[in-house]
């Protein structure tokens, strides 16, 4: 596991192709990278100032909020990750459309982190999903949202933790086996 981690923090773009390319699961990767970056962000906010300012939980809600929308909503993902009812539940509760106004189109979670890269190479099937464009404008963060719904730097750890069990377990053997299979050739 904690090489799948080193993988996620420094060759996320190499997991990430593999994924989406040879086992269609890239929108796992892409949210355990996009968590990886919030969770940073929360972290920082806490170091900094305790208790962390509303005006920097805004902030954090609204990016926790994008991740919602780009890689978990069954209404707004083009491509949702795969979560138990009980988990999607409490994340739809804080991040749900009854916080925001919902988007007007699909969005994909793959644009952004090609763009962050600055790399973007056309293979075939793969560039269609990083097509969709985002018109989501996130709603403000409610004060009570934090004690009332679970909002803090903990709301995604159990996705997290079911995701990365999916990678860990399918993902990533598969990555290990190709990876070897090109240096030996």
């Amino acid at each position: 596991m904690q090489a799948l981690e080193r993988a996620l923090e420094i060759h996320a773009r190499e997991l990430l192709e593999f994924a989406a390319t040879k086992q269609f699961t890239g929108e796992n990767i892409v949210f355990l990278t996009r968590v990886r970056a919030w969770k940073e962000r929360w972290n920082r906010a806490a170091l900094a100032k305790t208790p962390i300012p509303l005006e920097t939980k805004n902030k954090l809600y609204e990016a926790g909020k994008e991740i919602f929308d780009r890689n978990i909503s069954l209404h707004t993902s083009q491509f949702p990750i795969n979560l138990e009812s009980k988990t999607y539940r409490k994340l739809e509760d804080i991040f749900g459309s009854s916080f925001s106004s919902s988007p007007s189109s699909i969005i994909t979670p793959f644009t952004e982190l090609w763009a962050a890269t600055g790399q973007r190479e056309s293979r075939a099937g793969f560039e269609d999903i990083t097509r969709a464009e985002d018109n989501t404008k996130p709603g403000p963060f409610v004060e009570t949202l934090g004690t009332q719904y679970g909002f803090d730097g903990q709301v995604f750890d159990s996705a997290e933790r079911s995701i990365k069990y999916i990678v860990f377990t399918n993902t990533w053997a598969r990555f290990l086996e190709s990876s070897s299979r090109k240096s030996s050739a």
